[in-house]
């Protein structure tokens, strides 16, 4: 797996409401659709709907460094791991809990395309 070659990187949980930089917190993200997006966060069916690209950008993440993107994940995910075969899933179940509550503690609007 390859990053596209032309993208922009955006934040899922924008860095104005999280201040976070982690690597599952990056995609790769058209550019025109990153300048509409702004500080929103996506609703859930945009996440299930682009669930396998975001695996995609945390698998080319994780393959380029994998000890920094674990540490990261396993923050998250509250306990230290590996993110490899199922705690993928567990790491995007949790990704979209922190998205929700997100959304609901900070009453942000949703982004919905």
């Amino acid at each position: 797996k390859t990053l596209r070659r032309e993208f922009v990187v955006d934040h899922a949980i924008a860095f104005s409401l999280w201040g976070n930089n982690d690597l599952w917190n990056l995609m790769q993200v058209d550019a025109k659709v990153n300048s509409l997006k702004s500080d929103k966060l996506p609703c859930a069916q945009l996440l299930a709907d682009r669930k396998q690209a975001i695996l995609e950008d945390w698998e080319v993440l994780r393959d380029a460094m994998p000890a920094v993107f674990d540490r990261q994940a396993s923050h998250l995910l509250g306990f230290t791991t590996q993110v490899t075969g199922s705690r993928i899933s567990e790491l995007f179940s949790r990704f979209k809990e922190a998205i929700e509550v997100t959304a609901i503690q900070r009453g942000v609007e949703r982004w919905v395309i």
